[in-house]
């Protein structure tokens, strides 16, 4: 009775956890069809309504085959076919990111909009206009200052200009003449292709990540599934924030994993200037600073006693920041702690930021409701599933390393929560902590496919639920409430 009641207690919860994914998709799917009740009733909630048309058939049938495809490769044999799974899941993301532009019956033309008409094309403008000049990393806080970079340069380090800089480089020898609008348009022609791609690049760090610290292909490959059809992925901003800083942020934590797992300082140091790199294009992603520490010492945590080791890959990744830090000042005259106090001041006038407890209380609830919007109501319901027997598996016999990581997003997200200053658009600014969320997150979705089938033939009904109900959120967001 016993042993019977312990074989049905797994397949209730996954049961239930699939009940839950399909409350949770009808409510938003509700919201978004009929425009209420209350997303957009909120305070300070970023995103408005839009009314775009839901696409030709041919391309709704397009997404709907892509759609059941990322459902069988997350269900393939993980350990034999790994890597083409994930360039498969990766391929498949980067043509839905196009499909579900092409439902607005203009072709490229939607993504060009979004990167033309939002308010970091100032970043292009100038990099067109100082892009040359030698002293631009010198001189950036001057010029940020006086304006002459934008008006978002203030508030960002100079790596995401430099981005733009690297990229109009690129592109200016297709441009039809000289002018400022000649490469404008370049640009936009190239960009609008290759970003896409770029930002599906993150699902080679991301599986690589999670295979080693889980030590299991398939929710490596769930981790990515859930990635490629998170709805903040899918609908392309044109945005670095989405096209590199994911990216860069998963290849530091692929990097640390490694150098933990063979216990090597050297990688440390490495991954520890992948790190900094990353954090001069954008302060904020210095927040995923503890989870890249977690993943460094997470390999340890199964070997104790290690902490000895964990410890020096940790003043591995700190002399690596503090010789990045010095190279920039002493080398090329950029104080990276004026600039990073330059975009604080900015940014917390910008935001009308004012510390009290009922405003942080309340923007935590706001951030935190929007990240699970769009990070896929579904992905978030399995981070919470997730979430805590993660947790407990630290003080399991066999402690799993993903314990760690998610004990640290845990503090990454609170630390966000009160010291963020953010209001709302975290759609955009924390859509590098979407990779290891869904690392957190495979875990119930795996998991649940396993107990409703079995180990080597998982039932393809829980990832066809979740999958599915990702994409049509996507879909839904991109015709009733789409980024602007």
């Amino acid at each position: 009775m016993r042993r019977d009641h312990e074989r049905r207690l797994p397949r209730f919860r996954a049961s239930l956890l699939l009940i839950v994914v399909a409350a949770i998709t009808g409510a938003a799917t509700y919201m978004l069809v009929t425009g209420r009740p209350w997303l957009r009733d909120l305070e300070f909630w970023f995103w408005f309504e839009t009314d775009k048309p839901s696409g030709a058939p041919l391309v709704l049938a397009a997404i709907v085959a892509v759609t059941l495809a990322i459902v069988a490769l997350t269900t393939t044999r993980a350990r034999e076919r790994f890597w083409p799974a994930v360039v498969a899941l990766g391929s498949a993301g980067y043509a839905l990111q196009l499909l579900l532009a092409a439902t607005e019956g203009r072709g490229m033309e939607a993504l060009r909009h979004h990167l033309l008409r939002s308010g970091h094309v100032h970043f292009l403008r100038a990099a067109i206009a100082h892009g040359d000049r030698p002293d631009l990393i010198e001189r950036y806080v001057s010029l940020a200052r006086a304006g002459e970079l934008g008006a978002y340069a203030p508030t960002k380090p100079p790596g995401q200009l430099l981005l733009y800089v690297w990229t109009e480089r690129l592109t200016r020898g297709l441009a039809h003449g000289d002018g400022t609008g000649a490469r404008i348009e370049a640009f936009a022609d190239v960009v609008v292709w290759v970003w896409p791609a770029i930002a599906m690049l993150t699902v080679i760090p991301l599986a690589a990540t999670a295979r080693r610290l889980t030590r299991d292909p398939a929710l490596a490959l769930g981790a990515v599934a859930l990635y490629v059809t998170a709805p903040s992925v899918l609908l392309v901003q044109m945005h670095t924030d989405q096209v590199f800083f994911p990216l860069f942020v998963t290849t530091a934590l692929w990097l640390a994993t490694i150098a933990a797992q063979r216990d090597d300082v050297r990688l440390a140091v490495v991954a520890g200037l992948a790190f900094s790199l990353a954090v001069l294009c954008s302060f904020g992603l210095a927040a995923a600073g503890p989870l890249l520490v977690a993943t460094a010492a997470a390999p340890s945590i199964s070997t104790r006693p290690a902490w000895a080791r964990a410890l020096r890959l940790a003043l591995g990744i700190a002399v690596a920041l503090v010789s990045v830090y010095a190279i920039l000042d002493l080398g090329l005259g950029f104080d990276a702690m004026e600039d990073y106090v330059l975009a604080a001041e900015r940014h917390a006038r910008w935001k009308q930021w004012d510390d009290l407890t009922d405003s942080v209380l309340y923007f935590a609830f706001l951030d935190t409701t929007e990240l699970a919007y769009w990070i896929g109501a579904p992905a978030f319901v399995l981070v919470l599933a997730a979430t805590p027997r993660h947790v407990a598996s630290l003080w399991a016999a066999v402690p799993k390393p993903i314990g760690a990581m998610t004990i640290a997003m845990v503090i990454v997200l609170v630390a966000l929560a009160r010291f963020g200053k953010t209001k709302a658009e975290v759609a955009r600014l924390w859509l590098f902590l979407f990779p290891p969320l869904c690392m957190i997150a495979a875990d119930a979705l795996v998991r649940g496919a396993r107990v409703l089938g079995t180990r080597t033939r998982p039932a393809l009904l829980v990832p066809a639920v979740v999958i599915g109900a990702q994409v049509l959120l996507a879909w839904l967001t991109k015709q009733h409430m789409d980024f602007h």
